[in-house]
């Protein structure tokens, strides 16, 4: 079991007033540069985030600015993958258990303190992560948030905690194997159809990662709330407002330690079901043999966006430190990704996705009137295109 305590004190951010007059076209030209050197600053100007290992292995890792608000957490690589059918759920237990309170601060004293200083407490447990986090403010803090002083403080709490265990140890993953399958739930009584395909995708540390989401950001997403009708610059978008095909839909690439999922999720009324999965997946298809390089540079922008979209607040950041050590061993900084979203282009869209989505099997799950969904031979067919 490997965990990390991570320590977040965000960076305020300054404005600058444009002041004096001028024309219309100097200051268009004004905004484009700001904008250029803003995303070069956020780039470069990140604080450093320092990591310290204590002698049980518990790795400490800080980053400090000047926020009036910090985050604390405890993130532990364990999660639901490692649970059998003996203590199925036993790791979600104990992560609500951490909540009732313990001999020296009972439940009502407990969340008494915390709520008396204003503060978020929360926790979660995935497939392979558990963690516990508190948002509060900076002053709140027992002492100063040096990286040094909250090593002072991890060591305090958590140096007693075994780094091996003789009995009970955390088991060994068995090698996940992922099979083309289908799950169907009819039920007529829902007012919509919800559509899931996925094919297997890379685990966390596979740099075809950083592709398949500049592939994931060429798809794009819709809702029916968005604005824009039929000016979407997502071509699946488009096909959704002019043809009316769904409600919503969205790309997910989720990742474990050794294998991963990539696909798409979508809402749609009953009868419009096989004319979105026949749009969606002839995009995958498209994604395989025809992407383009104003499609790619579009994309490229928006997970850029995305990405420092990740500097705002203290608990985002937190929870980003500490899933990159557990996940990747260090923090990964927002320059080195931005480099690897600069070298991704049409070719690799193309083989990458080619790699995992051509004439492969996927996994289908639906829930609600499904009655008009096609058979899985006819879905896993729309998995190539006959060239010719």
């Amino acid at each position: 079991m490997a965990a990390s305590s991570v320590c977040r004190v965000g960076c305020a951010a300054g404005r600058a007033l444009l002041r004096g007059s001028r024309s219309p076209a100097a200051l268009l030209t004004l905004t484009r540069n700001r904008g250029v050197v803003t995303y070069a600053q956020a780039l470069h100007n990140i604080p450093e985030t320092q990591v310290t290992t204590l002698e049980n292995g518990l790795r400490v890792a800080s980053e400090e600015s000047n926020q009036p608000t910090c985050t604390v957490g405890v993130w532990i690589r364990v999660g639901s993958r490692y649970e059998n059918e003996k203590n199925n759920g036993a790791g979600y237990f104990l992560e609500h258990l951490a909540f009732k309170g313990t001999k020296k601060r009972p439940c009502a004293a407990f969340e008494k303190e915390v709520e008396s200083m204003g503060a978020h407490l929360n926790g979660y447990t995935s497939r392979e992560q558990t963690a516990y986090y508190i948002k509060a403010l900076s002053k709140d803090m027992p002492k100063g948030i040096s990286h040094k002083e909250l090593v002072d403080v991890a060591k305090q709490h958590f140096s007693g905690v075994p780094f091996t265990y003789k009995e009970d140890a955390v088991p060994i993953l068995p090698r996940c194997r992922f099979t083309g399958s289908e799950i169907r739930v009819r039920d007529d009584a829902l007012p919509h159809a919800h559509i899931a395909l996925a094919v297997e995708g890379p685990g966390w540390a596979d740099p075809d990662n950083v592709v398949l989401l500049v592939a994931n950001s060429i798809i794009g997403r819709y809702d029916r709330t968005f604005g824009g009708g039929k000016n979407q610059s997502s071509r699946l978008a488009t096909l959704a407002v002019e043809h009316k095909l769904c409600h919503s839909f969205q790309t997910f690439n989720t990742s474990y330690s050794d294998t991963g999922l990539f696909g798409f999720h979508f809402v749609c009324d009953p009868l419009s079901i096989d004319d979105m999965l026949s749009c969606a997946q002839g995009e995958w298809m498209r994604l395989c043999t025809s992407t383009t390089e104003s499609e790619v540079k579009r994309a490229k922008n928006f997970l850029r966006n995305a990405m420092v979209a990740q500097l705002d607040g203290t608990t985002p950041v937190c929870e980003n430190i500490g899933s990159h050590l557990l996940n990747y061993g260090r923090r990964i900084p927002l320059e080195e990704w931005d480099s690897r979203i600069a070298a991704v282009d049409a070719r690799m869209v193309r083989e990458v996705c080619s790699k995992y989505i051509y004439d492969k099997c996927p996994a289908v799950a639906a829930v609600g009137p499904i009655e008009q969904l096609l058979d899985y031979n006819r879905i896993r067919s729309a998995m190539y295109w006959i060239r010719f």
